[in-house]
């Protein structure tokens, strides 16, 4: 009869452990799993699951996602435990063969390629921006205006080489302009480098 509370024991130490390995590996007990991914795959719902630190193409990763036919949700910041991280990481192992299937074996390629475009056709604004902020520039340009209102502007032209210069400084000529300076500036960092021709 003593044996009986100790095999009892036993089982439940093991389903204990059992439980603790599955929902440290698996996430199984979290919101975002295998059982979970399945059960919306099959309901139709495509969606892949992203954490820690926020990309700055979000905005865009959202747009470009539901145009082909999934969401992109964020479900944690830095601060996620291992068992939501590895869930998520499950969860999203399960999407990406099921959005493979809806579009094709390329689709992250598609997907990445229409998300970097999108931003930076978006990004004119913050490249015009960050030149406008250097202080050499703005003195000239504060200098050029005091002798004739625009005789100075910075354009910003939208180029898909990192290699090409997307900023200029230009002066207003007669009939048109002409380049003073050319900028090539990093439309994800904003980092910029001076070209001299």
């Amino acid at each position: 009869m003593q044996r009986k509370p100790f095999a009892v024991a036993i089982i439940c130490l093991t389903i204990c452990l059992f439980g603790t390995f599955l929902q440290w590996q698996y996430g199984i007990f979290c919101r975002y799993n295998y059982i979970t991914a399945l059960s919306d795959k099959h309901n139709g719902k495509l969606q892949l699951l992203t954490y820690g630190k926020e990309l700055v193409t979000v905005k865009q990763r959202k747009i470009v996602s539901h145009q082909l036919g999934f969401d992109v949700n964020t479900i944690a910041g830095c601060a996620i435990s291992d068992a939501e991280r590895n869930g998520a990481e499950v969860y999203n192992s399960v999407m990406n063969k099921a959005i493979g299937a809806k579009l094709g074996e390329q689709w992250k390629v598609k997907f990445e390629t229409q998300v970097d475009s999108l931003f930076r056709d978006q990004s004119v604004p913050r490249i015009y921006n960050a030149v406008m902020k250097l202080p050499d520039v703005i003195e000239y340009i504060h200098k050029c205006d005091s002798v004739k209102h625009g005789l100075a502007f910075i354009k910003v032209v939208k180029v898909k080489d990192t290699a090409v210069p997307n900023a200029m400084l230009c002066f207003k000529i007669k009939g048109g302009y002409s380049i003073g300076e050319y900028f090539i500036v990093d439309p994800y960092s904003l980092r910029i480098r001076r070209i001299l021709y």
